[in-house]
Formats: structure tokens, C-alpha cells, sequence
């Protein structure tokens, strides 16, 4: 098996989200065997369901070596994820939103070393750039005249991080979720019309229904946590 960038920052990526996850579960005072099975479970099962998801949308017969070199697509994984990890915190008798922070701390730095894997390997590539000072732009920097949108999602995660991080720990229960959420939206709502139209029309629509449920719901949370306090 040939060994590539891509390949070795999405297991990175895959392996720092639930370390600092798990670092995040200690500092809030979470118990640590529930947390920790918590999110090996939450972590496996979206890392797994994200792979499966990209060979559904495709339609092509996955082997094995097929789902370890597929990046897998964040798209609904993360709306659905953070949905099924809110009854899910539950069962594992832990408070939801606390939950879902510590959740979300390891996500957001995780996803970010993850799509770099995205960028070296020149995947993931939007629409043409349609503004000449951008095209000409990438031209000297030796980039395609297209946009890149791993970048775009590496760039914003990266910046979210430190933010998530410090709310998971001492902020309000759930914004830490609710920031990562409705940025994350945000972010794939600015990125639709980027995206060239390879998805089937309906799940075109999920994708972005999903975004902005998640953008709407984010928002809510954090207006809600800043009006309560005194």
C-alpha cells in the first residue's frame, strides 16, 4: 500500500480528535470511563459512517482497502453526528451539552489536519474562481485557478479551535457545540455555490437544509447562553 500525505493526515487527523478529546473530558470534570466510551463509540462511528456515506452518494461497490483510502465526506456527519451524540450522551449518563463540547474540542482541530490531507492531494476542488485578481493570485502562487476548498475549511477550523477549546471547558454548557456548529453551517453555506454540482439535486438539498439547521440551531444556543448572563 503506497504511503501519501493525504493518507497519513487523515489518520492524524483521525487520531488527534479523540486525544484532545479525551484531554478536554479530564479538565471538565467528566467521568473518565463513560467520556472515554462515549467518544471512541462516537468518533469510530462517524469516522466509519463518513467513508460508508461517500461510497453511497457514488454508488460504487466499496472493498475493504476501498473505505481505508477514502477520506469519507463531512457533509452530514456532522449534523447527524451531532444529533445521535445528544441521545446518545444520554445513554452513556453524561450531561448532553458538556458532551458534545468535549466533542466538538477534538472535532474541530481533527477535521482541520484532516482536509490539509484534502489540499496536498488536490481533492475536494470547487468552481472556477471568477474574479481576476483571485485567478491570478492562485496563477503565482502556482495554484489551479479553482477554489480550494480544503483550504477554506482548514483555514476557518483552525481559527475556531482555540475558541471551542477554552468554552469546553469553563464556558456554558453547549456553546462549545453550538460555536462549532453554526460555524461549521456557516462555512458550508458560503461553500454551496463553490461547490461544482456533482451530488444528486435531492442530497444537494440535504447538505445544505443540514448546514443551515445547524447554522440556525448554533446561533440560538449561543444567543440564549449570552442573554442569561447577568
Amino acid at each position: 500500500m503506497t504511503i501519501t500525505a493525504y493518507g497519513v493526515l487523515h489518520a492524524a487527523g483521525a487520531g488527534l480528535a479523540p486525544a484532545i478529546a479525551f484531554h478536554v473530558a479530564d479538565r471538565a470534570g467528566l467521568p473518565r470511563a463513560r467520556s472515554t466510551a462515549f467518544l471512541v463509540s462516537g468518533f469510530v462511528g462517524a469516522f466509519v459512517a463518513a467513508k460508508l456515506g461517500a461510497f453511497a452518494v457514488s454508488g460504487a461497490a466499496a472493498t475493504s482497502l476501498d473505505l481505508l483510502r477514502t477520506g469519507g465526506t463531512s457533509s452530514l456527519t456532522i449534523p447527524v453526528a451531532l444529533l445521535v451524540g445528544a441521545f446518545a450522551a444520554r445513554a452513556f449518563r453524561l450531561p448532553p451539552a458538556r458532551a458534545l463540547d468535549v466533542a466538538c474540542a477534538g472535532a474541530a482541530p481533527g477535521i482541520a489536519v484532516a482536509r490539509i490531507g484534502c489540499v496536498f492531494a488536490g481533492c475536494c476542488r470547487g468552481v472556477d474562481v471568477d474574479a481576476p485578481w483571485l485567478r491570478s493570485l492562485f496563477e503565482k502562487l502556482g495554484m489551479p485557478p479553482v477554489h480550494p476548498l480544503p483550504l477554506y475549511e482548514v483555514i476557518v477550523l483552525a481559527a475556531l479551535t482555540p475558541f471551542v477549546l477554552r468554552r469546553a471547558v469553563s464556558g456554558t454548557p453547549g456553546t462549545a457545540a453550538a460555536l462549532f456548529a453554526a460555524t461549521w453551517g456557516a462555512l458550508h453555506l458560503a461553500m454551496a455555490p463553490l461547490t461544482p454540482e456533482s451530488s444528486p439535486t435531492w442530497l444537494a438539498a440535504v447538505q445544505v437544509t443540514a448546514a443551515s439547521a445547524c447554522l440556525l440551531i448554533g446561533a440560538a444556543v449561543l444567543a440564549r447562553a449570552r442573554a442569561a448572563k447577568p
